[in-house]
């Protein structure tokens, strides 16, 4: 059932679509690389192993089956439904038309070259899934079978369904079963395999292998009384098969070998086989997962972490993990970027102490209680204990010597190990100054230090000694040892440091408190000494000067219990908060003053580590550098092992796409244009990189072009969402980036475009324009309409009130001025005649005043001809019986202004004309009517006696006049300003803005009219 992976991956269609053939370059391009594999060279149990359970948000705990498809994504079959993961979350397939796949049980999963993912099923017969759409083949069409257990697509492009009642080949668009009718001795076919030489293995129940080969089957007699339950051809030829009975490897025509339990074999149920890119072997059987290199057979199952014995399905992807599906989740095997050594790996105790590398390459770990443990390369194993001779089971010391002897100091003395045996044993009785030995370390002229709880001694292979006399130091508590080569050897005590040259002590530089607790010292390449001190950070010391760094300087911890410098000029050290490195250039350069704070630091994720990443403290050396380049860390969970050139893993660069669009809740096909009809946009976009490595740590950036102007970093977040998007087309990229890694776009971008409602359209805002200048023409037409009708009314108005003046009042004068006039003739008194015309003079003057004014009532219009004419003629009536000069300043042609606009101004003229000639006593009055541009001025002056604007505004309520012309003013919105004072005449200033209306006067003209006939 299993392995269909890597027979899809050697089929090369003949016919592919363009994105599919960038597809296939991109995993040529892949295979042509390293193979990435997990390392062979490791224990399974040093693999980092994630697991995926219903509580870490499995949708389905049984996964059937697991293949990684040609766009990098994973799918997984389970007992209901088909998943796709992203190594972060689970999808359900996407459905958008047919059947849906939700509680369907898949048993095998196949991708086409046409990007067509068949599925069998068990009761549901042979489906497949392109595109969103889900297509079901069963008996009415052609397929005989409900329940399919296997699929192969062979290199020759045909599709082999295997299950209950026979065997199935689907070629050219129709399926043709096979069954005992021809020959197929095998009811229940449960999986089928191509070998190199183009043949079809067939395995099931009944006869259990059959092969088909030039269109005849045979049966397989090895195999007979089995049931095969997976198969997997090799590229050598030879065929393995996984039965109820073990695994068996076919290398020709009766030579079959087997391997069982008793080879190492888990059980000897075997349900599914898996060929590695590196050629390693793999099989799931009913009791854990193992790997099979040679004759080697190495088991992992639910002790070692896996979720459940029943291993199902294996799948490796792309990157080189390994995919595990049981009845009870998910796993995935990859390469750590560290090498953990644990008690599984054959260390006596997890509680790991010094650690040592001999000048012959042997690699020897000393444990707090389990004794000395030697690492062969892959794994390690017991040295010596208590019971081969040491001392004490607690090693703090480590010290190898240029003759491959190892120094072992414990807590009951030190001991020598050579060949495999104790040869030596030192305590108090041979001169050691106490029996609790902290630190050991070999001089330039061979010779051990050994420094204890209690002072320093050196052994020169004869006896002990101490070579310093002083109390300071041949007394104190001896934490570190570290030979300086030409500068002698730094020794770290509970008074300080100091450095030994030719057994005299010369103390280093630097705070004495902070000197007291250093549980750390490393020389690098520069001759500058590196310490550490317990809670207090690094100290550099170079050149007599001393810088201090902590935490608050950008290091992960201050308590620091070993250092070591790799091949790139990196300061590891490790902590009791795991382990991190800073360059040590960069180190320097801050000490310099050349480069500010705080230092670049990298820290070790512990999910790169073990479980509890805490070094180990009070071993010494705690942090080993191995001549090839490797740290070892001693730490209370094991050994933690770093390769610093491999830490940066290369791989493929993720696959990013677009898996999953809403659209207003509605689900879409996203590698398709979408169209969505006028009204609210609301788009939720997920999108993935098939990077299984370290998905967590996979960056994401997106850009929906139309809406975004740039890019939106998003992190590791693998949604988008878009509210209330106006009309337009918009198209959605996304790019992602490994840890540390360049950047990938999606080759498709999702490309969604919203219809405009009719009101959304270009057009719309022109009509809503030409619609309110319409509306606004009707307003300003209704009210002209109006305004007309209200002048016509007034003017009605005025012509009935001078009809009445007319009939009433002119009427009544004419008839009292005939009486008096003949009164006047049968008056023989002269002054009596003289009283009398005087009153017929004035009564004939109001008469004549009373017949202007009906003239003006029934002039109300203005005059038909037009405002200077009638301001002409105005003027000259009011002055013509009065000793006044009038002066006009008058054009040919007055502007064409609305009735209303004339009619005030001509009655504002008027009033001044009036009151000039009537109350000013003046000998010469001026009108003027002066066309601006934009504008229309009116003055009327005289030289009359003037008053005083401030008297007269305080009185101006017995001065209806002046009254009347501010109030004319203000109805045709002009400005009148009134210049006057005592003794220099008055001048009457009306500015009318022509805002709509053309001056289109011609120029003035002047004129005099003297009524008295003076020129």
């Amino acid at each position: 059932m299993l392995g269909k992976f890597a027979v899809w991956m050697s089929f090369s269609p003949q016919a592919v679509p363009v994105l599919r053939a960038v597809m296939a370059v991109a995993w040529l391009l892949i295979a042509t690389q390293p193979a990435l594999a997990l390392d062979s060279q490791r224990t399974l149990t040093q693999a980092l192993l994630r697991k995926w359970q219903i509580q870490q948000g499995l949708p389905q705990p049984t996964i059937t089956v697991i293949i990684q498809g040609a766009d990098g994504g994973l799918w997984l079959g389970t007992q209901a439904g088909l998943y796709q993961f992203d190594g972060i979350r689970f999808d359900p397939a996407l459905v958008v038309e047919g059947e849906s796949l939700a509680d369907i049980w898949i048993n095998d999963l196949c991708e086409d070259s046409q990007g067509r993912l068949w599925i069998a099923t068990r009761g549901e017969g042979l489906l497949y899934l392109h595109d969103g759409e889900v297509v079901k083949h069963t008996s009415p069409v052609g397929f005989p079978m409900q329940n399919v257990n296997c699929l192969m697509l062979s290199r020759q492009g045909e599709l082999w369904a295997g299950g209950d009642g026979g065997l199935a080949v689907y070629r050219n668009d129709t399926f043709r079963k096979y069954d005992h009718a021809d020959g197929l001795h095998i009811p229940i076919v449960r999986d089928i395999a191509q070998a190199a030489d183009d043949s079809i293995w067939i395995g099931g129940d009944g006869s259990g292998l059959m092969v088909w080969k030039d269109g005849t089957l045979s049966n397989h007699p090895d195999a007979d009384r089995r049931t095969v339950n997976t198969l997997l051809a090799a590229a050598d030829g030879s065929l393995w098969a996984g039965t109820n009975r073990g695994l068996l490897k076919i290398d020709g025509p009766g030579i079959t070998s087997a391997i069982t339990t008793g080879e190492g074999l888990p059980d000897d149920t075997v349900e599914c086989l898996l060929r590695a890119q590196d050629g390693v072997l793999w099989a799931g059987t009913r009791n854990g997962l193992c790997r099979i290199i040679g004759q080697e057979v190495e088991a992992f199952g639910t002790r070692e972490g896996l979720t459940q014995s029943a291993v199902l399905t294996i799948c490796e992807d792309h990157e080189g993990s390994l995919w595990v599906g049981t009845k009870h989740g998910l796993n995935q095997l990859s390469d750590r970027r560290t090498l953990p050594l644990t008690s599984t790996e054959g260390l006596p105790t997890n509680d790991a102490g010094p650690i040592v590398q001999a000048p012959s390459g042997q690699i020897w770990v000393g444990t707090l209680g389990g004794g000395l443990a030697r690492y062969d390369g892959r794994r390690c194993e017991v040295a010596a204990n208590r019971r081969a001779g040491l001392p004490s089971s607690r090693l703090h010391a480590l010290a190898a010597g240029k003759t491959n002897d190892l120094w072992i100091g414990t807590d009951k003395g030190v001991c020598l190990w050579r060949d495999g045996e104790v040869v030596k044993v030192l305590n108090i009785k041979d001169g050691l100054p106490g029996n609790d030995v902290a630190c050991l370390t070999f001089d330039d002229a061979s010779r051990l230090w050994i420094g204890t709880r209690r002072g320093l001694v050196r052994y020169d292979g004869n006896s002990i000694e101490r070579p310093i006399s002083d109390p300071v130091v041949a007394s104190a508590r001896i934490s570190v040892l570290k030979n300086a080569g030409q500068q002698g050897l730094i020794a770290s005590t509970s008074n300080g440091v100091f450095l030994i040259r030719d057994d005299k002590l010369t103390p280093l530089p630097g705070d004495e408190a902070w000197l007291r607790e250093v549980h750390a010292i490393e020389i690098g390449p520069e001759g500058e000494f590196w310490l550490a001190s317990r809670g207090r950070g690094l100290m550099l010391i170079k050149d007599g000067e001393v810088s201090l760094f902590t935490i608050a300087d950008g290091l992960f911890d201050d308590e620091i219990v070993g250092i070591a410098i790799d091949d790139r000029d990196q300061l590891w050290m490790g902590c009791s908060r795991g382990i991190f490195s800073v360059p040590r250039t960069q180190v320097l350069s801050v000490a310099r003053g050349e480069r500010a704070r705080p230092l670049d630091c990298f820290s070790l994720s512990p999910t790169e580590g073990l479980r509890t990443v805490e070094c180990q403290r009070d071993v010494q050396p705690a942090v080993s550098r191995t001549t090839d380049g490797q740290i070892w860390f001693s730490t209370i969970h094991g050994v933690l092992v770093i390769d610093p050139e491999k830490l940066q893993r290369e791989l493929p660069t993720p696959h990013v796409e677009a898996n999953r669009l809403l659209v207003n809740g509605e689900p879409m096909r996203p590698n398709h244009p979408v169209v969505v009809p006028p009204g609210t946009l609301n788009v939720s976009i997920g999108y993935t990189a098939h990077t299984y490595s370290w998905p967590s740590r996979t960056s994401f950036r997106y850009q929906l072009e139309g809406f975004d102007k740039d890019w939106v970093y998003a992190g590791t977040r693998r949604d988008a969402f878009y509210t209330n998007l106006s009309p337009g087309t918009y198209r959605f990229r996304v790019s992602a980036a490994n840890f540390g890694g360049s950047w990938s776009e999606a080759k498709l971008p999702v490309e969604i475009t919203l219809r405009a409602a009719f009101w959304q359209t270009p057009w719309f805002p022109l009509l809503l324009g030409l619609l309110a200048m319409g509306t606004v023409w009707l307003i300003l037409r209704l009210r002209v309409l109006r305004v007309r009708a209200r002048m016509d009314a007034i003017i009605s108005e005025r012509v009935r009130i001078a009809r009445e003046l007319h009939d009433t009042l002119i009427q009544g004068f004419s008839g009292v001025t005939m009486q008096m006039q003949a009164v006047s003739s049968q008056v023989n008194d002269p002054n009596l005649r003289k009283s009398i015309h005087d009153v017929i003079s004035d009564a004939g003057a109001c008469l004549r005043e009373a017949r202007q004014s009906v003239a003006g009532l029934r002039n109300s219009q203005g005059t038909s001809m037009g405002l200077a004419a009638a301001l002409e003629q105005a003027a000259r009536q009011i002055t013509e019986t009065r000793d006044v000069r009038l002066h006009l300043d008058l054009p040919a042609a007055s502007p064409s202004l609305p009735v209303e606009v004339e009619f005030n101004l001509l009655r504002i003229a008027q009033e001044a004309i009036t009151n000039a000639a009537r109350h000013s006593h003046a000998r010469t009055i001026d009108v003027a009517l002066t066309p601006k541009p934009g504008r229309l001025a009116l003055r009327v002056r005289d030289d009359g006696v003037g008053f005083s604007t401030a008297d007269r505004e305080r009185s101006d309520h017995r001065h209806y006049g002046l009254i009347g012309m501010r109030e004319r003013s203000r109805q045709i919105s002009a400005d009148l300003t009134i210049e006057s004072r005592p003794g220099a005449g008055t001048t009457i200033l009306v500015d009318l803005p022509l805002t709509g209306h053309e001056t289109n006067g011609a120029p003035p003209h002047s004129s005099v009219y003297n009524p008295s006939g003076d020129t």
